[in-house]
């Protein structure tokens, strides 16, 4: 135990956060390009659609290091195009954030796209007939029709491209490498900490990537439960849906808020080496990591009384938040 303890006073917490802005960026990027892809594939011929169908869905069957190293050959600044964007806009893929970020939005794409052409695949057509025969034009029925009614396909696949794109390894390895505080995430710090015998750091990254995925999926997994037994007008079964993420929701905090009381002293210390900086921020983000329960009760209450069939009150708490 106090190898972990120590392993965690010790731990270098910028893979942290390299990874978490990696894959919220990845995500939208992958989110926006995937709906958008989507869209336009869901309209092609019946023979072009599969052909599509297959090249987007290209990142998903090929080995990571092999889409990596596809990267690698098209971004090189020794090649054409990693040639022209370093000269003419200064950014350079290899071996940068931008790598990183370019690897996991390629990779998890598939994932986003999948889910939302298989969405949009499932809507009643009748719907869209509707908007045509009552004048809309066909990018308002898109946004107005199939979007709203597309929405808990969305959300699972903007989950799983962010979970992929969080815990993405190969291609970025062969793309951004694993430079320490610019390229290196969870999943290329826990190769390297196993490469190195440090098998505690790797157990504590290992567990602190699962809790984000678990708390991430749980969340939005939930709330799709609970739209969909709505829907259905079954509010008992939504009424348990919400009940049990509360139940999840609290535990996941607990084990965040032990996670987060123990490592908020050494992450702040990153960014600086005054004592009193370190001590005020040490005692904000505890603060910050209480209020977080109150929030997370305040959510999930909200959920608690949706699932009743109560929208009144949970719109009345949203306006005055």
């Amino acid at each position: 135990m106090n190898v972990v303890v120590d392993a965690i006073k010790n731990l270098n917490w910028s893979p942290l956060w390299i990874s978490i802005k990696t894959a919220i960026v990845a995500t939208i990027i992958a989110f926006f390009i995937g709906i958008l892809v989507a869209r336009f594939v869901m309209f092609r011929h019946e023979r072009t659609k599969w052909l599509l169908d297959g090249f987007f869905t290209l990142p998903l069957v090929l080995p990571p290091t092999v889409a990596g190293f596809l990267l690698l050959l098209l971004f090189s600044p020794l090649h054409p195009l990693g040639m022209f964007l370093e000269k003419a806009f200064g950014i350079r893929v290899v071996q940068s954030w931008a790598g990183c970020v370019l690897a996991a939005a390629v990779v998890s794409f598939p994932l986003m796209y999948r889910n939302a052409r298989s969405a949009f695949e499932q809507i009643d057509i009748n719907l869209i007939y509707a908007g045509r025969t009552l004048g809309m034009s066909e990018s308002r029925i898109f946004r107005k029709v199939v979007l709203p009614a597309a929405g808990p396909g969305i959300a699972s696949g903007t989950v799983l491209t962010f979970a992929r794109a969080l815990g993405e390894y190969g291609a970025t390895m062969m793309l951004a490498g694993n430079i320490l505080g610019r390229t290196r995430t969870i999943s290329t710090a826990i190769a390297a900490e196993v490469a190195a015998n440090r098998y505690a750091t790797a157990g504590v990254w290992t567990t602190i990537i699962i809790l984000i995925s678990f708390g991430v999926g749980t969340a939005v997994g939930v709330n799709s439960l609970i739209a969909r037994r709505l829907g259905a007008k079954n509010y008992e079964e939504a009424n348990n849906a919400a009940t049990t993420g509360l139940v999840l929701a609290v535990i996941n905090w607990l084990v965040f808020l032990v996670i987060g009381l123990t490592a908020s002293r050494p992450f702040i210390s990153l960014f600086t080496s005054n004592a009193d900086v370190i001590e005020d921020g040490t005692s904000y983000l505890t603060v910050v990591l209480c209020i977080s329960f109150g929030m997370m009760i305040s959510c999930m209450g909200e959920k608690i009384l949706q699932s009743t069939g109560n929208m009144i009150i949970p719109m009345i708490t949203q306006m005055l938040g």
